[in-house]
């Protein structure tokens, strides 16, 4: 079975990102990982060559969003426009699967 697990979340970090840590390691021990598409991931204890950075900058966007929405334009819809450009840059890493799980 191939699996593609993507989050727009850091592997590792609390929250959502140990949720998706202990996922992913699972499904490397069970082989059946083909591909993790995240914004990034910290210090993990696991093989990383199936694990695929897709915003370039990590972290970057997110923060300048948040900040522009809460010190610039109160109605600025940071995290519409972050989900948007984490699936827009995942697009081109999505391949054919059995199972795509996604969580945003």
């Amino acid at each position: 079975m191939n699996v593609i697990y993507s989050i727009n979340s850091d592997i590792g970090r609390e929250g959502g990102g140990v949720l998706a840590y202990h996922a992913v390691k699972s499904l490397i021990e069970h082989n059946s990982l083909k591909k993790c598409l995240c914004r990034d991931y910290l210090n993990i204890k696991i093989k990383t060559e199936r694990i695929k950075k897709v915003m370039p900058f990590g972290n970057f966007i997110p923060i300048v969003l948040n900040g522009i929405s809460l010190y610039m334009f109160n109605n600025l819809p940071s995290n519409y426009i972050n989900d948007f450009l984490f699936d827009l840059l995942s697009l081109k890493e999505i391949e054919e699967c059995d199972i795509f799980h996604s969580r945003n």
